[in-house]
């Protein structure tokens, strides 16, 4: 179908470049092009773009800033693009997403699947927004909530497990969450967020930053400590072993084209742990963790989808709701308070 899209970038050999790889390409159009903050706002405002891309290093009026801007005032859809991760631009790519950008792509400017993995990334925000906009018009509601809630457990003697996974929009989504649980979580907690291999380090870094946690990636054979966050690695599946620790498997796109998949941790949740858990489904396009959170609920294990109006991409947990795999569907701000109750947190 094609986008309208603008571009922001300081370099103006990387504008040129992006406006080659994208302009007229799958029915994209290029509107216009800046190389600072300040004149994405000026020109959103006369012709509003439904996709910005732009670089972490803005003039004038920085990434983060602008990215806050546009979203208060000429909202769209933002994926922002860098050719390098180092440690601080990853700190910074974080805080992006938490102003609302919807994905943060680590792009080879030179190579030969440079237009390929931009196009891909292009053309599947393509899908998301007219989706979106479609829905927008045809004014559709939609029931969320959920049919029952279930019995409040408080502190269990046995042993328990939060497993809540992510993928667009959900850093911002993980931060206030885990915010409102607060520092004691009698439980560990399993984080899967879908984000690119080069960043589960930065993203662990980050979020330890955000919360009163502490936050590790999860490493292989770890016993799982109450009260510690531990986030799944981008480069191959975490998943609950026998032994009742973390192991990982081999990434296997026939199987989950995701990775790490939401639905193979909790699926091994479900044949493995042998105590009680929680799953939460957030924001994030696709469907993967859908299936495993129905595994979770007909185990008898209590579940939560974030509810369409404060998912910034109701696909997940949309696909969870299609399946009834939530025993609640919920808007952000209730999910720590109805997980506050069942870990039996005092408010």
């Amino acid at each position: 179908m094609g986008l309208r899209i603008a571009l922001a970038c300081a370099s103006p050999s990387d504008l040129r470049l992006l406006q080659r790889i994208i302009d007229g390409k799958q029915g994209n159009e290029i509107i216009w092009q800046t190389d600072n903050g300040l004149d994405v706002l000026q020109m959103a405002r006369l012709d509003p773009p439904e996709l910005l891309i732009m670089d972490l290093a803005l003039p004038l009026l920085d990434s983060v800033q602008t990215t806050r801007r546009m979203m208060a005032e000429f909202p769209c859809a933002i994926l922002i693009v860098s050719p390098s991760l180092g440690h601080q631009t990853q700190a910074l790519a974080f805080d992006v997403l938490d102003a609302g950008a919807l994905d943060v792509l680590r792009h080879p400017l030179k190579g030969p699947d440079c237009d390929r993995i931009l196009l891909e990334k292009i053309a599947s925000l393509d899908s998301f927004i007219h989706r979106t906009q479609k829905r927008q018009a045809g004014n559709t509601e939609h029931q969320h909530h959920a049919s029952t809630v279930t019995h409040n457990h408080g502190n269990q003697e046995s042993r328990g497990l939060l497993a809540i996974a992510a993928s667009t929009g959900g850093p911002a989504a993980l931060v206030q969450v885990l915010k409102g649980l607060g520092r004691n979580i009698p439980w560990p907690v399993v984080v899967v967020q879908h984000v690119d291999r080069r960043f589960s380090q930065g993203l662990a870094q980050w979020l330890g930053q955000q919360i009163p946690q502490p936050v590790q990636v999860a490493m292989e054979h770890t016993m799982l400590q109450s009260g510690n966050v531990y986030l799944a690695p981008s480069q191959t599946h975490l998943v609950i072993t026998e032994s009742q620790t973390l192991g990982y498997l081999p990434y296997n796109e026939q199987h989950h084209h995701v990775c790490p998949s939401a639905d193979m941790f909790f699926h091994s949740l479900v044949a493995h742990w042998h105590g009680k858990a929680i799953g939460v489904l957030l924001t994030g396009m696709g469907r993967d963790g859908a299936e495993g959170l129905k595994a979770m609920r007909d185990h008898g294990w209590h579940t939560i989808a974030q509810d369409e109006k404060t998912s910034r991409v109701y696909g997940m947990p949309k696909a969870a709701v299609q399946l009834n795999a939530a025993v609640d569907v919920l808007a952000l701000p209730q999910i720590p308070l109805n997980l506050r109750r069942h870990l039996g947190i005092r408010l």
